[in-house]
């Protein structure tokens, strides 16, 4: 019997320094302050989210992610980690910026319904855009709150 995903919190600097290994765009830079969750099967880690850039002024947060495993991606998990910045951090906006050359990322994103607000040229280097995706809290809501009382 396989191990039931589960999150592991409070280990925030080693998390989001897993993150930043296994994303070119960060590495050993990393995000400064931020708040991190390792979603885990059984020990092995299947992946993390960080929650960096917040702006409680603007009502703004910014998240990353890395995996290693699509088996994390349950729509509860996926839920979970985005109720952080909405529910406990009162954020009115998400949003994340991905090299335009990693399509699983932006598909991902697009998927769990966030919304491509703009790219940026040569963001990540020559020829490298970024692009920017962000999600409203009313756009949560609608989306993943509803799921709950299906």
């Amino acid at each position: 019997m396989t191990p039931a995903n589960g999150l592991v919190f409070g280990k925030d600097e080693q998390v989001a320094a897993w993150v930043a290994k296994r994303l070119p765009h960060v590495g050993e830079a990393g995000f400064g302050p931020c708040r991190a969750i390792a979603i885990v099967s059984g020990t092995r880690p299947l992946g993390a989210i960080v929650y960096h850039d917040f702006q409680p002024l603007h009502g703004t947060c910014q998240i990353s992610m890395a995996t290693i495993s699509p088996l994390w991606a349950k729509k509860q998990t996926i839920r979970d980690l985005l109720a952080v910045p909405f529910l406990q951090y009162g954020c009115r906006k998400v949003w994340t910026c991905i090299p335009s050359d990693n399509a699983r990322a932006i598909g991902f994103n697009e998927h769990i319904g966030m919304t491509c607000e703009g790219k940026l040229r040569h963001h990540f280097g020559p020829k490298r855009a970024a692009w920017i995706f962000g999600m409203m809290r009313h756009e949560y809501d609608a989306r993943w709150m509803m799921k709950e009382a299906a």
